[in-house]
Parts: structure tokens; C-alpha cells; sequence
């Protein structure tokens, strides 16, 4: 089977268009419809009263505002404005820290992104913002998809992104590999921009493909099941293994020829429809372009952390990689008593002699998927994604592990956030403590120290003990059983009212409670609404957002001191002026206010 190349694979014009069953997503545009006929006198009615008592709410709040809580106190509004005003300094949450911040000086987190920049290899100095050329091409390819029937009108109009948002370069440190000078774990936020949505409608094809892997791990529950099932012998040895860098190692060609082998094996893909998902992969990895300052770059190999289709294009890849070195063509077969993945990362035991083992490492070191591994030797404990794995009694245990970098970053109850949700938090973080520990005592000894920890976050002691006494009650073998739904009247709406969470949210939800009824006594609307059930809150404003935007903030007096007529960060002058984030800019004319 040859690669999937832009020579050798069968264009649109070559391929015999037929009436062919090809699959389709539900991805589509939000709709903007609203069926102004169709209003009823009870919607009307509705809608009107609804407004009325929201008006009413806005009214009280003005009238009371001694009333409102907020969840910063004088002092910490204070220390946050300070902060904000800090531009020479830098706010990231730490790589696998455990929501831990680190500050940085601004200096040195730029000498960083240009070290992470600086490799030629992987990626390249663009000379102007390529979006309206990229857009052009993308929109080439989706006509063929729309053409031959591969893509509904709604998937096309929802992959076709016309004003896209440009993808931007972050990077948290890594402070558990050094304290004073981290390096960075380079991550694109690419919300918005020209491939986010095809990447996520090829994520809806490649996921189903993840599980199908004899190494696949779901979760750390699933991983627990596994282990429940194995005795332990005394020549194992436990041992964990990473594969460095994943995302950024897998060359295009050789990651679009695992993917081709893949969908080939799919009976339910027709040929034309696999052809256009390997173009649309090829698409998403040769114009992963981005904007870091004021310059745009391409990333030439891998694909970007934080693009929505790489998890499951990273774990096809190794899986391709699995076929060939482990389950086929492996002198070291024998010693694999378990071999588990969850995507970059191994575990596996071995069962055979240290010397043989390090033969084993240099084995699957040696490969042409340019993977490299590291490893760690635990011999009868190691720690593993959140476990830490141990041996009593011949079987394989497990508690929690909590890395050296965690802090205790446990929301504060105080948080403005739905007092319901808080309330819950302690509840789950206990039901996942006794899911992983298979001793009772080392639930006790870890549900202390989280108690501990949630009353540091002001929660309430006895909300924190009667979520406890809840978890403590409850067999273990409960937290192991999936959650398969329930059932519901295929003629009866699931409805929810979606809005930001703030300080009035329980008069919103009364308001709704009150008008509800209305939309149920109309004839039509009748038969299908249910009662009112629930508000759906977004998550309100955070100091994460204040502080540390994907996109770095600006150097105030590096703006300040340049010329301030044409430089769009700026407050100064007043006006309308090019931002170059977008294709737009080139066909729009400045204009100052004077």
C-alpha cells in the first residue's frame, strides 16, 4: 500500500463519481432561525414576562447593591488590578502541576518561546500571515468533498470557517523538570481558527478506531479492572515507559500512511470518502500555522498539542507502530506478560531478568517511526498515570498518587461558581480517592489529607464529613460501573437555558420557574415540553483569564514608546486601526478619530 502523497492519491476529477453510502456527522452551523410567524400567543406571552421579571431583577440590583456578594474582597480586587498592570511579568499554570501558577519574568518566558521557535526542524518563519491563501486552498478542498456528496451542505458550511481567528503559540513550564529556569511545553490555541472544526469533524472518524487497539487504555478505572485480573509471579518486573514528544515526532507521510491503514480496514469508509480524509488530515498538518508576537509560523512535522484530532491521530500512529515491533516480529515476545498504553504512555510487565529488559529498551528504541522512549523500573511499585501500583499478597494494589508539583488547587468555596456544583466537589474527589485505593487504610489515610485540604478551601466541615460518610458507605465495586444513561421519551425535549454564572442566578432560575408554565399550556408546545428542569451555567470570569490569556499580553511600555498611530495594541489614539490577525485587515482602511 503506497502512502497517501499528493502525487499518488486519486484526485476528485479521477474518481468515478456514483451514487455511493457515505458516512455522515451531525456537525453543523448554530442556527441563527427564528420562526417570527410562528410565535404564538402563549411564546409571546412568555417572552414578555420573562423580560419583565428579569427588568425587575436588574432593578433590585441596582437598589441593593450592599446586597451583592462578591467573591474578591477589597484588598484582592486590589492586588488583582495590581498584577494586571505587572506587564513585565508573566502568569502560567505549571505543566502537570497540579493547577499550580508560576510567574515568570517576561524576559525569560520570551527566551524561552524563541529556544522552542529556534528548531528549524520543526518549525518555519513565515514571511506574512498566510490565512487568505490557506482559506483559498481549504475551500478547494471542501468544494471536491461537497461535489461528490462525501460532505452534507451542513458539514460544509460548518468545516467552511470564513473568518478564522489565528491560532495562537503559548507555552507552560515545565517546573517539574527545573525550578529556576523550566522549560516550556510549547501548546497552539487554535479555538476558532482555520482547521479548528475540520480537525474536529476528522476527530469523529479517528476516535472510533482508538479502542479498537489490543494495548488501549480508557482510563485509570479501566486500567484497575485490567490489573484485578493478574497475579502477581516473582520473575515480573513493573516498569513504565514514555514516548518523547509524541505530537511533534510523526512525520506527515509516515503518520498519513498509519491512518490510510486504518480507514482501509473499514469497510463501512467507500474509497472516495477515505481519499478525502487523508487530504483533509494532509490539510490540518501542512497549514498548522500560527501567531506568536508579532510574527506567524508553520509547524513543518507532528501536529499540535492542543489540535482536537492529534490524540487519536497520535494514538493510531503508535498503534501502527504496536502492530509491526510488538504484537508481530518481536524477539522479546515472551517476556511481555502485559503491555498497556494510554497514548504517550507504557505500562507494561516484564517478565524476565534486568539485562533482558535493557535488550527490550534498546529494541523498540531502534525503530524507523522516529519513537523514542524512556523508562522507569519500579520492580514491585511504580506510578502510573494517577495510580500508584503496588504488590500484596501476589495481586496488584492501588492508591492515589499525588506528584511532588500538586498543590492544593481545590476551587474555593467562595468561588463564583453554583453553590450546587461547590457542594458536589468534595463528594467526587473522595468517590475517586476510594475508587483507586483497593486498601481501606489507604483511603483513610488520603481521605484525611484531602479533608484537610478542602477545609483550607473554606469549605464547610460538615459538608466536607457528610461527603465523606457518603463515599465511605458505598462498596467499592459501585465507582466501577459505567454510566450508561437514562432512558428518556423520544418525543419530550431534553431543554435547558444556558447563561454565565453571577451573583443572580437564583433569582434567574426563580424567573424561569414562574414563567415556565405558560409555554406549557400552549396546545402545541404541550405535548413535548417537559417541566422546567435546569439552568446550564458557563463558567464565570477567572483570575486564570485576567492573568494569563493564551495570547501574551502586550508590553505596555514597549506600546508606549512606539508610534502610536499605527501600532493596534495601543489605547492611543482613538480610532479604528489594522490588527493583522485575520485576512480581513488587508481590505479595511484605517481611520482615526480626532
Amino acid at each position: 500500500m503506497n502512502v497517501m502523497t499528493s502525487t499518488n492519491m486519486p484526485s476528485f476529477s479521477e474518481v468515478d463519481i456514483q451514487q455511493k453510502e457515505f458516512l455522515h456527522t451531525k456537525f453543523k452551523c448554530k442556527s441563527g432561525f427564528y420562526p417570527i410567524w410562528e410565535k404564538t400567543n402563549n411564546i409571546k406571552v412568555f417572552g414578555d414576562m420573562l423580560e419583565d421579571e428579569f427588568r425587575k431583577i436588574n432593578i433590585k440590583k441596582n437598589q441593593n447593591k450592599k446586597r451583592i456578594q462578591f467573591n474578591l474582597d477589597r484588598k484582592e480586587r486590589e492586588a488583582l488590578n495590581g498584577l494586571q498592570a505587572k506587564h513585565d511579568l508573566v502568569f502560567r499554570q505549571a505543566d502537570k502541576g497540579g493547577g499550580g501558577v508560576v510567574i515568570q519574568d517576561r524576559s525569560d518566558y520570551l527566551k524561552e518561546a524563541e529556544r522552542i521557535l529556534s528548531d528549524v526542524e520543526t518549525y518555519q518563519l513565515l514571511k506574512y500571515n498566510p490565512t487568505k491563501e490557506f482559506l483559498e486552498q481549504m475551500r478547494t478542498l471542501l468544494d471536491g468533498g461537497l461535489t461528490q456528496g462525501i460532505l452534507t451542505k451542513d458539514e460544509f458550511n460548518f468545516l467552511y470557517t470564513p473568518f478564522p481567528r489565528l491560532a495562537i503559540l503559548y507555552h507552560n513550564p515545565k517546573i517539574h523538570k527545573s525550578v529556576t529556569s523550566p522549560p516550556g511545553r510549547p501548546i497552539i490555541s487554535g479555538i476558532g481558527s482555520l482547521t479548528a472544526n475540520l480537525s474536529e469533524y476528522i476527530d469523529s472518524f479517528l476516535q472510533k478506531y482508538v479502542p479498537l487497539a489490543p494495548s488501549y487504555i480508557k482510563d485509570s478505572g479501566h486500567l484497575m479492572e485490567i490489573l484485578q485480573d493478574l497475579e502477581w509471579k516473582e520473575t515480573y518486573i513493573l516498569v513504565s515507559m514514555d514516548v518523547t514528544s509524541l505530537y511533534t515526532v510523526i512525520q506527515h507521510e509516515k503518520g498519513l500512511l498509519a491512518i490510510d491503514k486504518r480507514i482501509e480496514e473499514d469497510h463501512t469508509i467507500e474509497s472516495e470518502q477515505r481519499v478525502f480524509l487523508g487530504e483533509a488530515i494532509r490539510f490540518c498538518l501542512t497549514h498548522n500555522y500560527f501567531g506568536f508576537q508579532d510574527k506567524f509560523y508553520l509547524q513543518k512535522t507532528g501536529t499540535a498539542m492542543g489540535a482536537k484530532f492529534a490524540p487519536g491521530y497520535a494514538n493510531i500512529f503508535v498503534a501502527h507502530w504496536e502492530q509491526q515491533a510488538i504484537w508481530n516480529n518481536n524477539p522479546y515476545g515472551a517476556n511481555l506478560a502485559l503491555w498497556r498504553r494510554y497514548i504517550d504512555d507504557v505500562l507494561l510487565i516484564w517478565d524476565g531478568n534486568r539485562d533482558d529488559l535493557n535488550g527490550f529498551f534498546e529494541f523498540v528504541n531502534t525503530n524507523s517511526f522516529d519513537l523514542k522512549f524512556t523508562m522507569e523500573v519500579g520492580n514491585e511499585t511504580l506510578n502510573f498515570l494517577d495510580l500508584n501500583i503496588f504488590i500484596k499478597d501476589r495481586k496488584f494494589c492501588t492508591r492515589t498518587f499525588f506528584k511532588p508539583t500538586d498543590k492544593n488547587s481545590y476551587i474555593n468555596f467562595n468561588s463564583c461558581h453554583h453553590k450546587k456544583w461547590l457542594q458536589n466537589i468534595p463528594k467526587n474527589q473522595f468517590g475517586r480517592i476510594r475508587r483507586n485505593c483497593t486498601e481501606m487504610q489507604d483511603f483513610i489515610t488520603q481521605s484525611r489529607e484531602l479533608s484537610e485540604k478542602f477545609l483550607l478551601k473554606q469549605y464547610p466541615k460538615p459538608l466536607v464529613d457528610k461527603s465523606l460518610k457518603d463515599i465511605v458507605d458505598l462498596d467499592r465495586s459501585i465507582f466501577f460501573q459505567r454510566n450508561l444513561g437514562k432512558s428518556k421519551d423520544p418525543t419530550e425535549w431534553d431543554l435547558a437555558f444556558f447563561t454565565k454564572f453571577n451573583s443572580r442566578s437564583k433569582d434567574i432560575e426563580l424567573a424561569l420557574s414562574k414563567c415556565w408554565p405558560i409555554l406549557r399550556n400552549d396546545p402545541i408546545l404541550s405535548k413535548h415540553l417537559p417541566a422546567f428542569r435546569r439552568v446550564i451555567y458557563r463558567r464565570a470570569n477567572t483570575v486564570k483569564n485576567t492573568l494569563a490569556p493564551s495570547a501574551l499580553r502586550p508590553n505596555q511600555n514597549k506600546i508606549e514608546n512606539m508610534d502610536n498611530k499605527t501600532h493596534f495594541l495601543s489605547d492611543k489614539p482613538k480610532g479604528f486601526f489594522k490588527c493583522s490577525a485575520c485576512s480581513m485587515c488587508r481590505e479595511l482602511k484605517t481611520k482615526v478619530v480626532l
